[in-house]
């Protein structure tokens, strides 16, 4: 839902001068304000008091700024809100090791098999939902089933090569540390939001990067050999990257938020050779440093 900067007078005392998808801009600062679900007003106070500890870390302030009312999460109609404010700057990969490796947490216990169970409900949502939404009368649908058809193909090949590493080597995850949800873009936005962080694997930040294009393979390797990556850790680096997470959130975009974004998917089309190299050169690399299970077709 788009705010109106009424919503951020009433609620917060600000009036920028320009508000582009929920976001502005004052003193060098990105503002955002964010919808947020499942959260509750103590879960909120949680996520400021643990960013203490982290801008002790990476000396940056970033906030989740209260309300009039002394509030976290503002509602409006039938949504609840946060904003959240960022310094503007640009991250790279070490930023985002020095992240990782800070916060590793051996209290929570995650498994590959639960790993299996969300990539795989995920998958299912999509194919029962969001592909029913495709028009076969679009100019771009061709392109847009190829590239759907693709994807679908890439998460069957990713959930399976989870199972076969569950089987290899265990169903706990050792290595579990802050990441993100999505990391997309090396911007403070994306690395700062307090709402866009997760406990994971170790890789999970990095084989966004890499999907994303944002780091290429020799970079990849120099931060594996950073890390120290076992070799299961390797196993799980390489099911990642083989899982779509650039199509599906196309996908989802466009069917939970009625956006018309499939054209986006069209655009996907058109990088799917390089794409589909780019995974073929880390699964060489892998094979060759880790000695991982190899993938037949990626071999051809």
């Amino acid at each position: 839902m788009m705010i109106a900067l009424s919503f951020l007078f009433d609620n917060y005392g600000l009036y920028p001068n320009d508000l582009v998808d929920n976001s502005f801009i004052i003193d060098d600062k990105l503002y955002k304000v964010e919808e947020i679900k499942n959260y509750s007003e103590e879960d909120m106070n949680s996520l400021v008091n643990f960013s203490i500890e982290i801008k002790k870390v990476i000396g940056k302030d970033y906030q989740i700024i209260k309300n009039r009312k002394n509030q976290y999460i503002t509602r409006n109609v039938n949504a609840s809100y946060a904003l959240i404010s960022v310094p503007i700057y640009k991250v790279n990969y070490y930023d985002i090791i020095n992240f990782n490796m800070f916060f590793q947490n051996k209290n929570i216990n995650y498994k590959v098999s639960q790993m299996i169970d969300i990539w795989l409900e995920r998958y299912n949502n999509i194919q029962n939902s969001c592909f029913n939404a495709l028009n076969n009368e679009d100019k771009y649908y061709n392109d847009i089933y190829i590239a759907v058809s693709y994807s679908f193909g890439l998460a069957e090949n990713a959930i399976s090569y989870l199972a076969d590493a569950k089987l290899d080597y265990g169903d706990e995850i050792e290595r579990l540390v802050l990441s993100h949800v999505r990391l997309n873009s090396l911007d403070s936005y994306s690395f700062l939001n307090p709402l866009n962080m997760i406990y994971d694997s170790i890789v999970r930040d990095y084989a966004e990067l890499y999907k994303f294009n944002l780091i290429d393979l020799i970079e990849l390797n120099k931060i594996t050999d950073y890390l120290n990556l076992t070799q299961k850790e390797a196993t799980l680096l390489m099911a990642r990257v083989l899982y779509p997470t650039k199509v599906f959130d196309i996908l989802e975009d466009n069917y939970l938020n009625d956006d018309y974004k499939f054209n986006k998917a069209s655009e996907y089309f058109k990088t799917i050779d390089k794409e589909l190299q780019r995974i073929k050169n880390l699964h060489k690399l892998l094979i060759k440093k880790y000695n991982i299970r190899p993938i037949k077709w990626l071999l051809k």
